[in-house]
Formats: C-alpha cells, sequence, structure tokens
C-alpha cells in the first residue's frame, strides 16, 4: 500500500434503513473523513461512495485514521 493512501479492511457491512450500507473494519494509511470520496473495491467491481459518518464505539468522531 501506498503511503498516504485511505484504506479500510472491512469486517462486516449492514443495510440500516434510513442511513444505506455501514461498513465496519479497520482503518489503515491516511485519514478518511466525513463527506471524503472513496472507492470501493473488491470482487472485480468498482464503487464510488462518500463517507457520511466516522465512528468509534458507537461514538461519532470527524476523522479516523493512523
Amino acid at each position: 500500500m501506498e503511503s498516504g493512501t485511505f484504506s479500510l479492511t472491512i469486517a462486516d457491512v449492514f443495510a440500516i434503513s434510513d442511513r444505506g450500507d455501514v461498513v465496519t473494519g479497520r482503518v489503515a494509511g491516511a485519514p478518511v473523513r466525513i463527506n471524503d470520496s472513496v472507492v470501493i473495491t473488491g470482487g472485480g467491481k468498482v464503487k464510488e461512495a462518500v463517507v457520511s459518518g466516522v465512528a468509534v464505539y458507537r461514538e461519532m468522531i470527524d476523522m479516523a485514521g493512523v
């Protein structure tokens, strides 16, 4: 992984009504903030998304990163 590249090792994905898909996992590399654009890859697919929230142990925070 390049230094400065955001990476999230996905642990689980939940479909939450009125929220959309919620992804949990471990952040590595560069930090990610609310409203950042991210690219999701896996299974030969690529999807763009926008970070709408970041939480640690159910506490909302402004950014996640190393």
